[in-house]
């Protein structure tokens, strides 16, 4: 989801993919998925890789929605991000 918001974010030879992933795999991937969220200006506040993997409902909603927010800023063709927020916004709650 990270790199479809922000291409190239996240290396796809640094994701472990085998079969079977012990949970030290898991948690890299989860701490990917953290650092590379941070890294395209999503707000990362008390959210870590365990929180992730253990599925936290409101934490993955909230990452998940500024990932969203993220992609929804670039690609908007309006001027002015209160605006582009206001939209967005409006958009999720009419939904």
């Amino acid at each position: 989801m990270i790199n479809l918001s922000v291409p190239d974010t996240i290396d796809e030879r640094a994701i472990n993919k085998k079969d079977k992933l012990s949970v030290y795999l898991i948690l890299e991937n989860q701490t990917l998925v953290v650092n590379s969220a941070a890294a395209i200006g999503c707000n990362i506040v008390n959210i870590g890789p365990e929180d992730l993997s253990e599925g936290k409902k409101h934490l993955v909603m909230g990452l998940l929605w500024q990932i969203i927010r993220v992609k929804h800023l670039q690609t908007s063709n309006t001027t002015g991000s209160y605006y582009k927020k206001f939209i967005l916004l409006g958009a999720f709650n009419f939904a």
